[in-house]
């Protein structure tokens, strides 16, 4: 460009500095309007989903993918409207103006999961804090109960309203303040949960668990599957929305972390696989950065933690998921070695049947509302070969089941896998072939170093040591091979630096577990969809712990085979308390042997769970069936009210 004179070139700079500021000017509103839309569609934007979106560079790509976003949440694609986009953001604008926001718990989950089947508000009684409490009824989604309960409180009756965890959370919590003080402090949780059940009995059953009819101890409520269910809730996005779309733009780089709260932390895991009196063991080491305290009266740092483990295959159903609920609880000196210095890690272990899974570990600490979460993915085969790597070898005299044991030896595993070069590198491997074990520089996979010092022990086990004196500080890959086959490949980092050594908390069992291994491997071949095996499981337990809790499985288990005598002969037994789930199994049983006098009584008691369209259909259809019309018309009226009521809810 030619400038002829000063004014003409000052009046293009000025068009230049307009036109920039015009440019940035519109990036900072599209910049606006797309985080105003993922804060709009936060709840149920899966994690994969938020990483890509922010990966993308242009206005139009980010464009086609609002457009396919919808689209794979579009029930009816043959229709021009997107039933599931308008009643979505009907639900935002609901809870925005009702719910104090999406970004709200109250508002997260109304987005979530849409209008529950009923309301009850506890707010403006003397006895409890404001609170409410919201049943759902659910219909096929994954990971869910048919039906749940959700208790929403203000703690202290100030702030707004938060999710109420069960196992974490207490009927403490949901008193109010002047009453509480009333109550004996020493026996504060029974006592508690008694006064709120004398006054509100369906809101002190669901302080126990989110499962209607759950036995619960209100000494250690939510011991069941309270916190994974509500894991489950907020990871319904990645369970639930078909996500072959992805593909269409860029890759996914790196991990994609998992928070289920604001206030996420840093940690480390670690993972392995090992036998023991045939049976596979998932075995897990984790290390959360940091873990804060609070004083409690005798004048010790607690934290009050729960830790979630949950396996799924590739289909995403969960194979198995554990749940513990425990104070941790220490003085000055302990607070200082264990937390301050970062060295407390969490070990624990579980049966594991055969397949491809991804793991996920979650570490929640309630006291501060901080949480880590930890994910890998493992191929589990009963042949092996199995390796356990860490920095200390011990050699047992007792035939506990623990963590990290290989026959007669446990390993220390390291979480962070990292070594100080005064270290001896430690392993145990159980193989059928000579391994062949080296360390191997990240940098230069030319250069590594074998593992040569290597024993077998009378079971046959290997046992290798590697002194890293003589290693260079930095980066090796672990490699481990039998024949011509790696089985085992870990980054691990060697430092001149003095890393302290984990201090582990361990869980274990006797050498009498095995019976109630044989119960959660018959669950998690049920799970699987293996039936056959879960059954044989199922069928070794003993009579005595044929109970209330084995027996609704096992007939589950039969269900699914589609043997629905032995379904209503093992839940007709008078152990077994009649759940929402236990009725169902025995309604559907009955109906699908012709019993329909039985299937209508089964079907009635059901209604005292939750009143639904398709019971009260199905109520209509059994008796009309019976030849009684009159009870078939009331069914029927029922269920033509229950869905025009809801009609208008949605209105």
């Amino acid at each position: 460009m030619k400038f002829n004179n000063v004014k003409t070139f000052k009046n293009a700079f000025i068009f230049l500095m307009l036109t920039c500021l015009s440019f940035n000017l519109w990036g900072q509103k599209a910049s606006e309007q797309w985080d105003k839309w993922l804060r709009e569609v936060a709840p149920i934007m899966s994690a994969v989903e938020r990483s890509i979106f922010n990966e993308l560079s242009t206005e139009e790509d980010r464009r086609r993918f609002v457009e396919f976003f919808w689209k794979a949440r579009d029930p009816k694609p043959e229709t021009p409207q997107n039933e599931y986009k308008t009643e979505y953001y009907q639900r935002v604008a609901y809870a925005e103006k009702r719910l104090g926001g999406i970004d709200s718990d109250r508002g997260r989950i109304y987005a979530l999961l849409g209008e529950p089947l009923e309301k009850h508000n506890y707010s403006g009684y003397e006895k409890v804090v404001d609170c409410e409490l919201w049943i759902y009824h659910f219909e096929d989604r994954p990971g869910l109960p048919p039906f749940i309960y959700l208790i929403f409180y203000r703690r202290n009756n100030t702030g707004d309203y938060r999710l109420y965890y069960p196992g974490i959370n207490s009927a403490v919590d949901l008193l109010s303040p002047g009453y509480k003080e009333s109550l004996n402090a020493r026996t504060l949780s029974i006592s508690s949960f008694n006064e709120l059940r004398k006054s509100f009995p369906q809101l002190a059953e669901a302080s126990l668990s989110v499962i209607p009819g759950e036995k619960s101890s209100p000494l250690a409520p939510g011991t069941g599957s309270s916190g994974i269910i509500i894991a489950n809730i907020f990871s319904l996005p990645d369970r639930e929305v078909e996500k072959t779309y992805l593909r269409n733009f860029s890759a996914l780089k790196g991990q994609v972390k998992v928070s289920l709260t604001t206030k996420s932390i840093n940690g480390y895991g670690f993972i392995a696989l090992s036998q023991a009196r045939g049976f596979t063991f998932l075995n897990y080491s984790l290390l959360p950065e940091i873990i804060h305290t609070r004083r409690n009266a005798a004048g010790k740092n607690e934290a009050i933690i729960s830790l979630m483990l949950i396996i799924e295959d590739s289909s995403g159903n969960i194979i198995y998921q554990k749940e513990r609920n425990f104070t941790l609880e220490v003085n000055e000196e302990r607070k200082k070695i264990f937390l301050d210095e970062k060295r407390l890690a969490f070990k624990d272990f579980a049966p594991i049947i055969e397949g491809n899974y991804l793991v996920r570990i979650t570490f929640l600490n309630k006291t501060s509302e901080e949480v880590f979460v930890y994910e890998t993915k493992i191929n589990v085969k009963p042949e092996g070969p199995f390796l356990l790597l860490g920095h200390k070898l011990i050699k047992l005299t007792n035939e506990k089941f623990i963590p990290f044991r290989l026959g007669k030896y446990k390993i220390l595993p390291e979480p962070r896998l990292i070594f100080n070069q005064q270290d001896v590198l430690k392993g145990i491997i159980k193989t059928s072939q000579e391994p062949v074990i080296n360390l191997i520089n990240v940098d230069n996979e030319n250069i590594f170093i074998p593992i040569t010092q290597m024993e077998k022990d009378p079971q046959g086990l290997i046992i290798f040591n590697l002194p890293l004196s003589q290693v260079k500080p930095g980066y090796y890959y672990l490699s481990a091979s039998s024949g011509d086959q790696e089985f085992f490949r870990k980054i691990i980092t060697v430092t001149s630096a003095n890393i302290k050594k984990t201090i582990d908390l361990e869980t274990s069992d006797l050498r009498g577990a095995e019976f109630n291994y044989y119960f959660i491997l018959a669950q998690e071949y049920m799970n699987a969809g293996l039936l056959d095996k879960s059954i044989a499981f199922f069928e070794k337990l003993p009579p005595q712990l044929r109970n209330e809790v084995s027996l609704p499985l096992m007939a589950k288990a039969y269900y699914l085979k589609k043997d629905y005598a032995q379904v209503l002969n093992l839940l007709e037994n008078s152990r077994v308390p009649k759940t929402y789930s236990v009725l169902a199994l025995m309604a559907n049983s009955a109906l699908q042997l012709n019993q329909l006098e039985k299937a209508a009584t089964y079907l009635e008691r059901l209604r005292q769970y939750g009143d639904t369209v398709s019971l009260n259909q199905t109520l209509a259809a059994t008796f009309l069936s019976l030849g009684n019309k009159e009870k078939a018309k009331i069914y029927y009226e029922r269920a033509k009210q229950l869905r025009k009521s809801t009609k208008e809810k949605k209105e």
